[in-house]
């Protein structure tokens, strides 16, 4: 196995191969009282509000659509008990 990263052919030494590119530096040595970071942390804050917000206008709405959808099928199912009472009650009428 290799240990270092070499250039194999001569066309490669116009590539970059150091390890700088391809590693990003994540740790954070800003102080908490620094004003940059408080900034981006309530940035980072607000994209992540703002996509729950989004969610959860989408699920309101959905939950909107499933209600409604119930309340025609409540008046639906309303109006077809009182038609089979009427019919009920004319065949009742009919044997008398």
């Amino acid at each position: 196995m290799k240990d270092k990263r070499q250039y194999n052919k001569l066309k490669e030494h116009g590539e970059d191969i150091s390890l700088e590119n391809e590693v990003k530096i994540i740790a954070d040595d800003r102080g908490s009282l620094d004003l940059t970071k408080q900034i981006d942390t309530l940035k980072q804050d607000i994209e992540r509000l703002e996509f729950w917000n989004s969610q959860m206008r989408n699920e309101i709405q959905f939950w909107k659509n499933k209600s409604s959808e119930l309340e025609i099928a409540q008046n639906l199912l309303h109006g077809y008990k009182n038609v089979i009472e009427r019919l009920t009650a004319k065949l009742r009428q009919k044997d008398s």
